[in-house]
């Protein structure tokens, strides 16, 4: 991720021609990339990065080649479950709360008392 933040900092001092160049480049490669591989894994974090990128870029649809819209969407609405759910979950998970607090006896301080 930090690699992909200098990268965009310095494509900032880049001639226009450049960027236009290196991106055609990119795009035949992906058409190269398209035909040899039937369906490409995402990561969490690829998939983060297009979430976020859909919210920031009005004209993200535009170079998608490896997955349509509706997946993006999809990702989104996922992400958003997972994170409400995390955030929602009850403090101190997988702890079950004694209803009748200290005042109970340890069953094992009562196996060692003769």
């Amino acid at each position: 991720m930090l690699t992909t933040i200098l990268n965009l900092l310095r494509d900032l001092l880049r001639p226009r021609h450049d960027l236009l160049l290196e991106n055609l480049a990119l795009r035949q490669q992906i058409l190269v990339l398209e035909r040899q591989i039937n369906k490409p894994k995402f990561r969490d974090r690829d998939r983060l990065f297009w979430v976020i990128l859909s919210r920031l870029w009005a004209g993200w649809k535009t170079p998608l080649r490896l997955v349509k819209p509706q997946t993006i969407v999809a990702w989104h609405r996922f992400l958003w479950r997972k994170y409400w759910r995390w955030k929602s979950r009850p403090q101190g998970a997988g702890q079950a709360e004694d209803p009748h607090g200290d005042d109970r006896a340890d069953p094992q301080d009562l196996a060692r008392k003769p």
